[in-house]
């Protein structure tokens, strides 16, 4: 069995998962939803940095980037762009925000949440990280 996502064990250093809201969407396609806050932050705030991961497992890598695609193309970031920041593949806006990319069967979404900035391509590559453990099957 394939390795599945838990964002309880996703090791983004210096960040918790405030909220998690697993998904089944269409299609058999699960989708993680959570707003993580920088440790040390107990309660959540308009004005504090949160950061919104999505992270959409599928059942392949190809199925992963029509996500991945479909995310991109969905978002309201005029200048979102090709990336080769972080994962197999990559869109990202103006100063790496939002980060979208994938990394075997999975698609991600990592973006600022409220209105304190956040290091978004700091978190999704520590995300990536974790995900290539899942993706190479560890």
């Amino acid at each position: 069995m394939k390795p599945s996502f838990d964002e309880t064990k996703a090791g983004v250093p210096g960040w918790w998962p405030h909220t998690i809201r697993p998904v089944r969407a269409a299609g058999g396609v699960a989708w993680h939803r959570s707003l993580w806050l920088p440790e040390g932050t107990q309660a959540y705030s308009r004005d504090a940095a949160v950061v919104s991961i999505e992270v959409a497992e599928t059942a392949s890598a190809d199925e992963a980037g029509r996500v991945a695609l479909q995310l991109a193309n969905e978002c309201e970031i005029p200048a979102l762009e090709h990336s080769e920041m972080v994962g197999d593949r990559a869109y990202t806006g103006p100063g790496g925000v939002p980060a979208i990319f994938t990394r075997g069967r999975f698609a991600v979404c990592v973006m600022q949440a409220e209105r304190a900035g956040v290091p978004v391509l700091d978190v999704a590559r520590a995300l990536d990280t974790h995900l290539a453990g899942l993706a190479a099957g560890a």
